[in-house]
């Protein structure tokens, strides 16, 4: 996540990671029930810039806090997943400068 013009869009975005091995549009669509249900629930982790994030088998949903830098960095522990399903409480591209939110 970058600064955009000297300010994050937020200083916080929810995601959900559901892994999956089938990574295909029609999983996701049928994903969005359950992941809006984990955004918008309490039971997200929180993620401070520079630490690690190892979603559950079931999905897990997760609270990304932007540092004071320009930048915050995220990392995905995505050991032993053939795929996974990324929904986000709002457009990762808000965050975008001149890297891709997944990079």
């Amino acid at each position: 996540m970058q600064k955009v013009d000297g300010e994050y869009a937020d200083e916080t975005m929810r995601l959900v990671i559901v892994p999956t091995e089938i990574p295909t549009r029609e999983t996701m669509e049928a994903g969005e029930e359950a992941a809006e249900t984990l955004i918008e629930g309490n039971t997200c982790t929180v993620v401070e810039d520079g630490e690690s994030m190892t979603p559950e088998s079931n999905g897990s949903c997760f609270e990304l806090h932007v540092g004071v830098g320009d930048d915050s960095e995220f990392i995905i522990d995505t050991t032993g997943m053939t795929g996974f399903a990324i929904y986000a409480q709002h457009s990762p591209r808000e965050f975008e400068r001149d890297k891709h939110y997944l990079y």
